[in-house]
């Protein structure tokens, strides 16, 4: 996590190795991490959350791109509280998702957070992305063509190893393949002769990474 409480109840960040501080949301003692190239807390014991990723450096550079007062809000429900990556001034959280999940645990935080958008790390999923004519692989020596942010065109999403169980997310789906954009999924579920035929594609369309955090930034 990124922010944790002192002694005066400030939130701060780390500012020396094993700094001392109470976590926000379980009332554990944290302890700095620093000097790895990402300063943030670690609880001593223990787990803030049962959804966080611990040390999940991606979603915690995500989360840095925000402004402190949106980022790691404890949200509680009527049987369990959660902590929201980023939660906007008009209550829209941003869930950052570096793991697959099966279609419980993606309907379980839908279903908690209700207003919500999904970021998952891509860069190493293994599939195929048509583009007419430009095909790309997530194979190590080979040029990303993801489509460019000036086209906002829509192109064609094709997973060797399916993906499918995004079908099931009620909320919208960015996918970050690690570039300067951020790819808008759309699995055609509409579609009854899509899901008949090609179960597994869908449409991508790319807006600039700053473009997206600016939007979900206003306070």
């Amino acid at each position: 996590m990124l922010y944790a409480i002192d002694t005066d109840g400030q939130r701060i960040r780390p500012s020396i190795h094993k700094q001392l501080a109470t976590d926000p949301y379980s009332g554990l003692p944290a302890q700095g991490i620093t000097g790895e190239g990402l300063d943030y807390w670690r609880l001593i014991e223990g787990k803030y959350d049962a959804w966080a990723l611990p040390n999940a450096t991606w979603n915690l550079r995500w989360k840095l791109e925000f402004p402190e007062p949106l980022v790691e809000i404890s949200i509680q429900g009527d049987h369990a509280k959660h902590v929201a990556d980023v939660r906007t001034n008009k209550g829209t959280v941003l869930k950052f998702q570096a793991r697959n999940l099966n279609e419980q645990q993606l309907r379980e935080r839908e279903v908690f957070f209700e207003q919500m958008v999904w970021i998952f790390r891509a860069d190493k999923w293994d599939i195929e992305l048509m583009f007419n004519p430009t095909r790309y692989r997530t194979t190590e020596g080979r040029d990303r063509q993801l489509p460019k942010s000036d086209s906002f065109k829509w192109v064609k999403f094709q997973s060797r190893h399916s993906k499918s169980v995004f079908k099931a997310c009620k909320m919208p789906v960015f996918l970050d393949f690690g570039d300067d954009c951020i790819y808008w999924l759309n699995w055609q579920s509409k579609s009854n002769l899509n899901a008949l035929y090609h179960p597994t594609q869908g449409l991508l369309k790319s807006y600039p990474k700053q473009q997206f955090i600016q939007k979900y930034s206003q306070l």
